[in-house]
């Protein structure tokens, strides 16, 4: 099998997703089973393959201790997941620019910037 050429690059070999399939031709139709979940906590799992969020709801805060109602599992790619990152973070943005800033408890906005901090070390 011939090596392929330099001149041979991904503008030349459309992404049907990002390119081809534009907003207006997505047609979205709900399966029987689906349902709608109220959800706010979230947890994750992953593995070599995938990574998985688990959604479920803070029931009570007893002693120090959360007990949350865990509901729904959504396991994807990493690749999806990191495309899921970046469209949820611009309607997160576009959500404050229409709404107002989203502010988070003061304990939670430093337990976030020291896990970001440490991840770019």
């Amino acid at each position: 099998m011939a090596k392929p050429k330099k001149s041979d690059s991904v503008a030349q070999h459309p992404n049907p997703i990002g390119s081809l399939v534009k907003p207006e031709n997505i047609h979205n139709t709900q399966a029987p089973d689906f349902h709608s979940i109220y959800s706010n906590n979230v947890a994750f799992t992953m593995s070599a393959f995938d990574l998985s969020f688990i959604f479920g709801e803070i029931t009570n805060v007893e002693d120090r201790v959360l007990n949350v109602n865990q509901k729904l599992r959504v396991t994807m790619s990493p690749q999806h997941a990191k495309a899921f990152a970046l469209v949820l973070l611009q309607n997160l943005k576009t959500y404050e620019q229409t709404v107002g800033p989203i502010v988070l408890p003061a304990g939670m906005q430093q337990v976030t910037q020291t896990q970001a901090n440490s991840k770019e070390t």
